[in-house]
This record gives structure tokens, C-alpha cells and sequence, in this order.
């Protein structure tokens, strides 16, 4: 079913319940036009139906492609990304992100929020009884141009990642989603537990260890360390000056000293000079000068989900984000509920639901040695949460396998099957997915990325939504994943990877943007000279300019006949759109692929 001005019916089917010859069938129909006006009607025994609508039988299924992420910049959104990737009929909208801590700016406190009333986008009370205040301008600014009518699409679906955790990006390698709040102690204290932190100064399982140090100098007991960025901030995890707390503390690592180093026991931040510049206590005797080295704070650890005070701070946030993009919001200027397909709301880092170091992580209950269960039991908590907000749109749960081994699939199993029994306001079934999909996932044992391809198979014939994003930018070189295929390296060929998934019952794909800028933006590279003189590729992460060139332009001559070779842009013979290149010679491989895994299967 195109996109565009015909009327669009989708039909989650939630349930099909049999009993001898009787079969009850509920469905949500979400009904879109080009004027981006929409309805849900539901009927339970009778399908009530508004229009023209056409319903697919239980067995079929209808794949939705979303590019995850987009660019937010021009001139690569509005020259490359709007004109070509958003008017592409294949492409049913973006996914997109929120932060924590770019909305929930100040502190919570026993009074009323600075806006709002209680149970809003803007203000909620927490099980503890505190007011969390909620700021969406920034948020929304930036969302508006996907939401917007006027750019040359139309309109098309808008889905929400919320982010309460960010992972370790180099160089900083910082977690920058949480509010400094949480490891406040008046804050820990207030909501009657421990809260935990996780990083690679404290232990060599993850990769949070904070910005690399420029100097360390001592006098006496005093430490003084100047980083190489600007990161002494409290948006990065650092207390305002003339506020330390006796929580406000840093690990050190890689010094070349034993002394400076922390180790698992962190030092206690006693001043602050700049943004670059904050002092320690230490209790080095020798050697205690240093010119390297990385250093990480609270906030900018991984902090343990499940624990009172974290997991309290972030039922409020996303209570209050269900709110914003559905039916009460508070902008709705810039935000358009109908256009929300979808939210999907991270359980740890990111959109994700991922364990980090379980041979480190504390009790909980306290006294009780951590197992799968206890990550279970959180799982339970928040997605029992969630449907108790009555969500208007579709609500996705990730699952993470956690290690390498078959054993480890008890988490992912356990999260998808505790997805399906959860639902939104009309009943429509929480969906689940994993962020791992590549060509390792069909050519390696065990096979799918947090054992997707078995939970897909076992929930298809229930109509669930079954979400997948890839695990990094594809590669068409690679047709045997033999990195790996890594969120660090490339998921592989996207022409053998995505009808494989497909095939797997796959009926939601986020399609990174460089993939969706190469299959059909014909300016993904602007030829000049043999090589790429500028093109959509300027802001897009993950490629070389060597890689640019090769996946938009064979090498010499026409395309191979079997599309075994490289050179995937726009040519003359497949594409008849604007901006085609003359001296461009792609076989349009990845367009095809895409436009083939789209619609009804």
C-alpha cells in the first residue's frame, strides 16, 4: 500500500483468540490521509470501518521502513534527505531520539511544578511524592521539522526513542542522558535506596571511563586535573561550584600511578575551577603527577536501572513523555500525536534494555545475590508501568541478549514474552524487537541478534508488531560478516541481510540514514574529478570518503549483471527522478531492496 494521498490503512490485529469455532479478532485501525488527519476506530466481532480500507489476512504481513535517526543539519537534511529519502514512497517516516536530560532541566521538589499540573507532559508526581517539572521547547524544536506539513512529503509517521542512559561515545565515553539529580544525595536519601554506578574505572567490563586527562598535579592531598575538553559541567555530571555534595565524586584510571588511580573506590571532588579544571582528594605519596589517564564521575556512569532512586526519577519521565507525544500534549504546534506510530522506551542505555557487568551489580532486593530475575522483575515493573499511562500510540520493548552463549537467550526471551502481554489504550499489543540485526544474524550460530528470529516466529501468527534496526551502517563489500559485523564495524550486505529478515517475519525495519541517503539519493555522492566532491555523505557517520565513492560508483564500466559488485547509486537505466548525474553508473541495488521489503508480503 503506497504513501501519499490515498487512504492508508494499517491493522495492528492485537488478539485472536480460538475457542472450538469461534474466533474473536480486535482491531485498531489507523487511518492516514495526506492531510495527515487520523482516526482510530475499533470493533470488537465487527470491524468498523471508516472509508476505504483494506484489511490483509492474519497470515500476511506488512513491513513499515523507518530511517532511524536522521540528519538533523543542513544541507543534509534539506538538499539530500528531504527531496529524495522522505518523498520516497518506500519510506514510511523517521524514528527519532529524546534525552533525559535535555527535558527534565531542574530539580524535583516536595512543591508544584514551575508549569503544568500533576499527571501532564509538563508535571508529574512520582511514587515518592515529589514534583518532577518537565521543559519540551528544545525537544520539540528540534522534532518539529519531521512533524511539519509543509516540506515537501506531506506527512508521515514520527516514532520516539527516549533515552534515560546514553552509551560510552568516543572521546568522551560519558553517559550524558541521566539528570545530575539522581545521584544527588538529598535525592537518594529521599527515595529510600542505594544507587549503584557502573564504569571501566571501576571495573573492566564496559567501556564508560569518561574525557582523557590533560595533566594531574598535586600538592599535599590535593589533585588538581585539568581534562582536554570542556566537560566540567553539571550537565556532564560535575556539581555547580560551591555546591559539592559528599556524593559528588570521580574515578581515575589509566594515570600510570597507583596512587592517583582510584580503583574501585572513588575520590571525593572538593573544588571546581572550570569547566576543564576540578580538584580531588588524594592520598598518592609518590609519583604523583601525571599527563594521562581518563576520569568519570556518577552520573556519567552506567547507573544500575533498577535501583529506588533511578528507577523512581525515570517512571516520571516517561509518564510524562507518553503524555507529550499523545493525546495531551502540551504543543501541539509542533507535535502531532496521529503521526506517532510508535515509542519505544530504554529500559538501560539508549532505546535498550541491554545488562552491563552482571558479576558486578548489587543486590536487590538487598540481601538477595543478582540473577536473570532480578532483571526480570524490572522489566515486569516498568512495562506493568507503562500501560498503567494508557499510551494512545504503539509502545516497543527492546530485547538484549546478554553475553554470547544460547544459555543467555533467558533475557531476551523473558522481555519478549513479557512485551506481548502488555497493551496500549485500545489494546493494541506491545511490540519488541532487536537493535542487532546484520548478515551475522543468518550465518553464525546462535543465530539472530538476541534470539529475534525465534521470538519472531513464535508471535508472528499473533500479529505482534516485530521491530529490527541494524546494528551499524551496512556494507555492500561484505558478504560474509568477517569482522564480526559490529556496532564498531558494518551489519554486512543490506541486499542480503533485509530480505532474509523479511522472510523472518520482520514487519518494522529502522534503516540507518547513510543506507536510506545511498539507495535513493542521487547526490549521495556529487562526482567530480573521479572522485566525491560533496554530497549527502558530509555529515553522515560510519563512511570514509573512499567508502563514499565506492558504494555510489562502480569502479569501471557498467554494473555487473548479477549486482555482485559495488557502485549501488542512481543510474540513468533505473532511475528517472531529479538530480540524476550523467557520468553516474550505480545499478540502484539498494533501492530495489528496500522498495521490494516494503508493503505486504
Amino acid at each position: 500500500m503506497p504513501l501519499g494521498t490515498t487512504l492508508l490503512a494499517m491493522i495492528h490485529l492485537v488478539s485472536a483468540v480460538a475457542s472450538g469455532q469461534k474466533r474473536t479478532l480486535t482491531l485498531m485501525l489507523l487511518l492516514v490521509t495526506s492531510a495527515a488527519s487520523a482516526q482510530i476506530l475499533a470493533g470488537k466481532g465487527t470491524v468498523i470501518t471508516k472509508g476505504s480500507v483494506t484489511v490483509g489476512p492474519q497470515s500476511s504481513q506488512y513491513v513499515r521502513i523507518f530511517v532511524v535517526f536522521p540528519p538533523e543539519t543542513d544541507p543534509d537534511r534539506s538538499d539530500h534527505f528531504a527531496p529524495y529519502v522522505m518523498k520516497a514512497s518506500a519510506i514510511d517516516g523517521v524514528t527519532e531520539s529524546i534525552v533525559w536530560s535535555a527535558i527534565e532541566t531542574y530539580a524535583p521538589s516536595s512543591t508544584s511544578c514551575p508549569v503544568g499540573a500533576p499527571g501532564t507532559d509538563q508535571c508529574q508526581i512520582d511514587a515518592s511524592g515529589w514534583y518532577h517539572g518537565y521543559n519540551w521547547a528544545s525537544t520539540d524544536s528540534r522534532l518539529a521539522y519531521w512533524f511539519s506539513s509543509g516540506n515537501g512529503w506531506g506527512t508521515k509517521m514520527v516514532n520516539i526513542v527516549a533515552s534515560a542512559q546514553t552509551a560510552p561515545v568516543s572521546p568522551n565515553n560519558v553517559n550524558s542522558a541521566t539528570p545530575y539529580y539522581v545521584t544527588t544525595p538529598s535525592w537518594i536519601a529521599h527515595t529510600g535506596g542505594a544507587q549503584n554506578y557502573i564504569n571501566a574505572n571501576e571495573y573492566s567490563c564496559t567501556s564508560w571511563k569518561g574525557p582523557t586527562i590533560h595533566s594531574i598535579s598535586t600538592t599535599g592531598n590535593d589533585a588538581t586535573v585539568t581534562l582536554d575538553s570542556p566537560l566540567v559541567t553539571q550537565a556532564n555530571g560535575y556539581p555547580p561550584t560551591g555546591s559539592l555534595t559528599a556524593n559528588d565524586v570521580v574515578w581515575i584510571a589509566g594515570t600510570g600511578s597507583s596512587g592517583l588511580d582510584t580503583g574501585a573506590t572513588p575520590a571525593a571532588i572538593t573544588q571546581i575551577d572550570s569547566t576543564t579544571v576540578f580538584h580531588f582528594h588524594t592520598n598518592c605519596s609518590t609519583n604523583c603527577n601525571a599527563s594521562q589517564g581518563t576520569a568519570i564521575t556518577s552520573v556519567q556512569s552506567w547507573l544500575v536501572p533498577y535501583q529506588t532512586p533511578m528507577k523512581t526519577a525515570l517512571k516520571a519521565f516517561y509518564a510524562a513523555a507518553m503524555q507529550h507525544f499523545g493525546r495531551n500534549t502540551s504543543d501541539p504546534t509542533n507535535i502531532k500525536p496521529a503521526q506517532v506510530y510508535y515509542m519505544r522506551l530504554g529500559k538501560s542505555v539508549g532505546g535498550e534494555s541491554f545488562v552491563y557487568c552482571t558479576g558486578n551489580l548489587p543486590d536487590y532486593p538487598p540481601g538477595t545475590p543478582y540473577s536473570s530475575t532480578t532483571w526480570q522483575n524490572y522489566i515486569t515493573e516498568m512495562t506493568d508501568f507503562e500501560q498503567a499511562q494508557s499510551p494512545t500510540m504503539l509502545i516497543f520493548e527492546p530485547i538484549n541478549r546478554v553475553g554470547s552463549s544460547s544459555s543467555d537467550s533467558q533475557y531476551p526471551d523473558y522481555e519478549a514474552s513479557d512485551a506481548v502481554k502488555h497493551g496500549n489504550l485500545y489494546g493494541a499489543t506491545f511490540g519488541f524487537g532487536s537493535q542487532g540485526l546484520s548478515l551475522n544474524d543468518f550465518i553464525s550460530a546462535p543465530p539472530c541478534a538476541s534470539n529475534w528470529c525465534t521470538n519472531f516466529n513464535n508471535n508472528f501468527p499473533r500479529g505482534s508488531p516485530l521491530e529490527l534496526q541494524q546494528i551499524a551502517n551496512s556494507d555492500p563489500t561484505d558478504q560474509t560478516c568477517v569482522s564480526g559485523c559490529n556496532p564498531g564495524g558494518d551489519s554486512g550486505d543490506l541486499r542480503n541481510w533485509l530480505p532474509a529478515a523479511v522472510s523472518g517475519h520482520l514487519n518494522v525495519l529502522e534503516l540507518y540514514s547513510v543506507d536510506a541517503d545511498l539507495a535513493f539519493d542521487p547526490q549521495f555522492c556529487v562526482l567530480s574529478g573521479g572522485m566525491c566532491g560533496s554530497g549527502s555523505y558530509t555529515s553522515l557517520n560510519g563512511l570514509s570518503s573512499a567508502q563514499q565513492l565506492k558504494y555510489f560508483q562502480p569502479d569501471a564500466g557498467p554494473p555487473a549483471p548479477d549486482k555482485s559488485g559495488v557502485g549501488l547509486g542512481n543510474y540513468h537505466s533505473c532511475y528517472t527522478g531529479t538530480g540524476l548525474q550523467g557520468s553516474a553508473q550505480g545499478d540502484c541495488s539498494y533501492r530495489d531492496a528496500i522498495n521490494s521489503a516494503h508493503g505486504y508480503h
